[in-house]
């Protein structure tokens, strides 16, 4: 009730008093989290701030972790991506969904895991944007609308095709190797 965190175009902010006060908590250094920005907050001390590469999305981009509120951050690299989204089943394992680009009602994504709190990135699932698609992929059609992970080794991966009431849903038992259409 006490504890949240949020994000302007130009700061990452964190409330002790449910929303009366805010305190700026913005990586030194970072003076534009610019629109690809994406945060993901797992309780009131673990948070990753990742900053895609505005000018080149298939360089790596910056990704900013704390572990003590937002007091300090430690930055490594983030898997190249035009942005995405992230997934934490705890503050040391998580994953993250990579937008890989997008075009004619199409968007491929690749999905990352780590298990050092976002220090180093390992692929699981990276297609090759406008390649076919085999058995256990996710579709490229439609925009990918999420991604959460139960556990290091069940996760979910939601979309739309750009159609009345198409939506989708895709499962993984396998840490986001292979992926399964769910009705």
């Amino acid at each position: 009730e006490t504890n949240g965190w949020g994000m302007t175009s130009t700061n990452v902010l964190r409330t002790e008093d449910g929303g009366t006060t805010w305190l700026d908590v913005t990586p030194a250094g970072v003076t534009d989290l610019g629109f690809n920005a994406v945060g993901y907050f797992y309780d009131p001390s673990h948070g990753w701030l990742a900053i895609s590469n505005p000018m080149d999305p298939a360089e790596s981009g910056q990704l900013y972790r704390t572990s003590d509120g937002g007091a300090s951050w430690t930055e490594s690299t983030l898997p190249p991506s035009m942005g995405g989204r992230f997934s934490f089943v705890d503050p040391t394992n998580g994953f993250f969904m990579a937008d890989l680009g997008a075009g004619a009602g199409s968007n491929w994504v690749g999905i990352y895991s780590t298990t050092d709190s976002g220090a180093t990135w390992t692929p699981e699932y990276v297609p090759e944007p406008g390649m076919p698609e085999g058995e256990g992929a996710l579709p490229g059609s439609g925009q990918k609308s999420g991604m959460t992970f139960l556990d290091t080794n069940r996760g979910w991966v939601t979309g739309n095709i750009p159609m009345d009431n198409y939506l989708y849903l895709y499962n993984s038992t396998n840490g986001g190797s292979t992926w399964n259409e769910q009705s």
